[in-house]
């Protein structure tokens, strides 16, 4: 019989964990059933470890968390005949207690192999041991004595059974460690693609052995603080080679542009800074709107203009490009570049024509369709101050930079404001942004463009957004509104300010939860799928901002209104000060109430140097100093470490470098 078994399924949580049974068959329609085995269940547990016994037809269990501590039982559900639990009862010195644990079945000499895991009590250390459960006879507890030293103290990771090199291959935060059974275990270590490194995170994360095609696959993961990953890996066990087991997407950024490009219905995303270094300089992704909708690189396309932030970017549907203007990076210059989208993608510099523009960041840019050209305000000058001018460049026959003198009472100069064109309207709407160190406001201004350049508040009716900066704007062609998304640190509101008739605020809300709650993200309207579209941003910590790299898109229909739902607290720990360190370093960290946890200090290859904190942890901000001593005393090396921070509700990890 094909089918898949899981059991004990739970969220592993001290409120929360679970017996149950459920079977996965492959024949016909792939189905879930809840399955009612005979006998005496074990206790309910979740991060427990389970192999399939394949002499035996039975899966077996090994310890787990019950919600109040490890276990160290083993179980046996067989699965021919009636399904049945029943006790293993084994000799020799057990392992003690421990869950989020590997385990495998080792067929050549048929047993189980258990590895690391970790305890409960907040002060001992991950374990870095390893065991045998012999299956012939009486089932016997021995332990596995390498002759070289493994990936050390390690939790929370991924291991399979290779049968073409019999061994144990272990993934786990970063590391990929093989386990050679013959003639002796032996320890061998394999390279991890960086790419691997940033897509999987701190561990967490599934994995499955397509034995058909000899690979593992992994998926997810866990990073710091709120972060989840979804990108998904093989590592071909042929040769132990990684590579992209499901399409690839940009790197987690905020301050970068996205475009649609109606011509062939396609997002095309540029520049932004990120934490991560997948990105090359001058390089741009792009998502078609229609078929696959995967992300991929644009590539063949030259050298561009750098990997810009806090620049701008349209769409020029005469030209068939992508316009780039503004960086936040020195030396400024007022250069811009385009990006041809037309057969063979390739940047060229715009030569052009007229007095420039001071070099900007932070501004907003429309493309004035009436016109053909793009229209620049405000901004943060490279010369300092805050710009409240406008901008034009005109991009039929030769491009040339003017420079406009409308008419009205000019909106306060100002910077991170969001803004659209209104093509009904022939006019810019611009929202919000910063006016000075202290002031950020939610006043909506309309530039009108025809008969004669002139600026005039618009004064919607309806409560609208807070004083916002850093949000982002989109026009709504069918409906001809102006949306606005990340309105406010954390905040996932989309809000829409009707132009059909008097102006008016209304506040939409998905049926769904949708994205997290961010700024300085990305959105750009698909006008043939009738929805916006979303990319990345920052959400903001008690300490400092963490970049994101979801696509989201918004279809429209009714909209509901419905409450906010509010950010979920997380573990975080600070930049340790100062980083790098040459002296002693402070460590401050967050737990959002009273917990158990510790905080401590690993090398590059996840073995404990130091423990720093363990025990109860109050709920609010603590503080640990580390005088760059191991647990005897001795200064550590030069090198890169990590700050670990482990509590019952999740884990948080900071890098850094300790200096001669």
């Amino acid at each position: 019989m094909r089918r898949a078994i899981a059991c004990s399924c739970s969220a592993a949580t001290r409120a929360r964990v679970s017996n149950e049974v459920w079977s996965l068959s492959f024949a016909g329609t792939p189905t879930w059933q809840p399955m009612t085995p005979a006998g005496t269940p074990p206790a309910a547990r979740g991060r427990h470890a389970a192999a399939y016994d394949p002499v035996r037809d039975r899966l077996l269990v090994f310890g787990g968390f019950d919600g109040t501590g490890p276990l160290d039982d083993v179980w046996e559900l067989t699965l021919s005949g009636t399904p049945t639990w029943n006790p293993v009862v084994t000799a020799g010195t057990p392992p003690a207690a421990r869950y989020l644990h590997s385990m495998i079945y080792d067929p050549m000499r048929d047993r189980l192999v258990v590895y690391g895991g970790q305890a409960d009590d907040g002060k001992t250390p991950p374990f870095d041991d390893l065991w045998a459960l012999s299956l012939s006879g009486t089932p016997t507890w021995s332990t596995i004595v390498p002759v070289n030293s493994g990936p050390g103290e390690i939790t929370a990771h991924a291991a399979l059974y290779d049968p073409l090199h019999d061994s144990m291959v272990v993934l786990s935060q970063g590391s990929l460690i093989e386990l050679q059974f013959a003639p002796v275990p032996t320890w061998v270590s394999h390279s991890v693609p960086v790419e691997a490194l940033l897509g999987l995170g701190d561990g967490e994360f599934g994995s499955c052995h397509d034995a058909s095609r000899q690979r593992l696959i992994v998926m997810g993961g866990r990073g710091d603080f709120i972060e989840r990953f979804n990108q998904t890996w093989s590592i071909d066990l042929n040769d132990l080679s990684w590579s992209p087991a499901a399409p690839e997407v940009p790197t987690a950024k905020s301050g970068h542009t996205m475009i649609y490009d109606s011509a062939r219905r396609q997002l095309v995303l540029y520049g932004g800074v990120s934490d991560q270094t997948d990105d090359a300089p001058g390089e741009a992704w792009r998502l078609p709107l229609a078929g696959s909708n995967a992300w991929t690189r644009v590539t063949g396309a030259g050298t561009g203009p750098g990997l810009l932030e806090e620049h701008s970017a349209i769409f020029a549907p005469s030209r068939g490009t992508m316009v780039v203007f503004g960086e936040s990076g020195s030396p400024g210059n007022s250069q811009v570049w385009e990006l041809d989208l037309s057969g063979v993608p390739s940047w060229s510099q715009l030569s052009i024509a007229g007095t420039k523009p001071d070099p900007r960041s932070r501004h907003t840019a429309v493309y004035d369709a009436a016109r053909d050209r793009m229209a620049v305000y405000g901004g943060v000058p490279q010369s300092g101050g805050i710009a409240g001018d406008v901008w034009v460049l005109a991009l039929s026959g030769t491009p040339a930079w003017s420079l406009l003198a409308p008419s009205g009472t000019p909106p306060s100069p100002r910077y991170d404001h969001a803004g659209i064109y209104d093509p009904v309207g022939d006019r810019m709407i611009v929202f919000g942004g910063r006016t000075g160190s202290s002031t950020i406001t939610s006043e909506v201004w309309s530039l009108a463009f025809t008969p004669t350049p002139t600026w005039t508040p618009i004064l919607p009716t309806g409560t609208g957004p807070n004083p916002s900066e850093g949000a982002s704007a989109a026009y709504d062609p069918a409906r001809r509104r102006m949306l606005i998304y990340g309105t406010g640190y954390n905040n996932s509101s989309v809000w829409a300010l009707a132009l059909d008739g008097p102006p008016a605020w209304s506040k939409l809300a998905p049926s769904n939860p949708g994205p997290l709650g961010r700024s300085e993200s990305a959105i750009a309207f698909d006008p043939d799928g009738d929805r916006l579209a979303l990319f990345a941003g920052q959400y903001n910590t008690a300490f400092e901002p963490r970049f994101l790299r979801d696509t989201w898109m918004l279809a429209f229909g009714t909209p509901l209104a419905v409450p906010e739902a509010p950010v979920a607290a997380a573990i975080e720990v600070a930049p340790p000060i100062p980083n790098p360190a040459r002296g002693a370093s402070t460590i401050r960290f967050r737990v959002p109430r009273e917990m158990r946890g510790s905080l401590a200090i690993h090398d590059v290859t996840g073995r404990r140097v130091r423990l720093l904190e363990a025990g109860i942890l109050s709920a609010g901000q603590h503080e640990a100093r580390w005088d760059l001593a191991d647990a005897a005393g001795t200064r550590v090396s030069a090198g890169i470490y990590w700050c670990h921070l482990s509590s019952e509700s999740g884990r948080a990890s900071r890098r850094m470098v300790v200096l001669e």
